[in-house]
């Protein structure tokens, strides 16, 4: 829709993608969530940047692995060197959390962190972070949905690849691209719905966080269950050429998306059945949170002395 964001230097000599600059942030999002969110548990920020570079690794390479083992196998496994060219392929998000979370939970056991606290706040950031990385999806183009019957009701965005427009019921919304396999042709938005859907169960997610949680674990517990119904619904609505390829499962055909769907719903049954006994572990506020509280509050009293007089 707008893949390329700015042309940098001469015409033809480089361009920023639109998308790259919304997975960077969608990263940089989740990080700034994990650093605040776990001083609040009593986690030392200063011993999760070395999370950070962990998962980044570890993420891009599941990422990666599962696009290529999803549609490309063949591919990759006569280059497998192929993983690591970023002109081939692309990203699938369920492989970055698998890698990310598989490197996290390295990393927290190495530096003694209390692992499922970590989860629960990670969990919420891989929430935001989805939600904005799949505007980088709207905007570069990718992961649409297939061709809907909806009538066009009116332009509401016209793009320098495509458009958005309302349809005349559901889904409301639809998008036209002006190339590809489904140029001219309105096809669902999966991209802002799988957004919007994600920034509601991050928000609902942090609530689980602060008020209702029963155990450590429950909050990536409850991640994995409706985020996986979220995206297996999502697929149903998927038409693009990079969602993977289909699987027969069952005597059913199943897009690469939804097996990993259903694996997360497997991935939280476990995570419930283990940690549903645990409760919830002492936590405290990180001291220096607590010392820029009493700050704070001898501040407060200043300049109310001051006011009064």
């Amino acid at each position: 829709m707008w893949p390329i964001l700015v042309e940098v230097g001469p015409p033809g000599s480089g361009a920023v993608p639109t998308y790259l600059v919304f997975v960077l942030s969608a990263f940089m999002a989740g990080c700034l969530w994990v650093h605040r969110r776990g001083r609040r548990v009593g986690i030392d920020p200063d011993t999760l940047v070395g999370l950070y570079l962990v998962a980044a690794l570890t993420g891009f390479g599941g990422a990666r692995l599962l696009h290529f083992l999803g549609g490309e196998w063949q591919r990759f496994l006569a280059d497998p060197s192929v993983l690591f060219d970023p002109r081939s392929g692309g990203l699938a998000f369920l492989g970055g959390v698998g890698g990310g979370l598989f490197g996290g939970a390295i990393y927290a056991r190495a530096m003694r962190l209390p692992a499922w606290k970590l989860a629960d706040v990670v969990a919420v950031a891989l929430m935001l972070g989805l939600g904005i990385g799949r505007l980088g999806c709207f905007f570069g183009g990718c992961c649409h949905g297939r061709a809907c019957a909806a009538q066009a009701g009116g332009l509401l965005l016209d793009l320098p690849g495509g458009e958005v427009w309302w349809t005349e019921g559901l889904p409301l919304l639809a998008l036209r691209f002006d190339t590809g396999a489904v140029a001219g042709q309105l096809v669902y938005p999966t991209q802002l719905i799988e957004s919007a859907g994600a920034f509601l169960l991050a928000a609902g997610l942090h609530q689980l966080t602060v008020r209702r949680r029963r155990f450590d674990g429950q909050v990536l517990a409850a991640m994995l269950a409706s985020y996986g119904m979220l995206r297996f619904f999502v697929e149903t609505l998927r038409g693009d050429l990079v969602r993977g390829a289909d699987h027969l499962f069952l005597g059913t055909t199943w897009s690469t998306g939804q097996l990993s769907s259903l694996a997360l719903l497997v991935g939280a049954v476990g995570v419930v059945a283990l940690r549903r006994k645990a409760g919830v572990g002492p936590e405290s506020v990180f001291q220096d949170d607590v010392e820029e509280g009493a700050f704070a509050d001898d501040l407060d009293d200043v300049l109310k002395a001051v006011r009064d007089h």
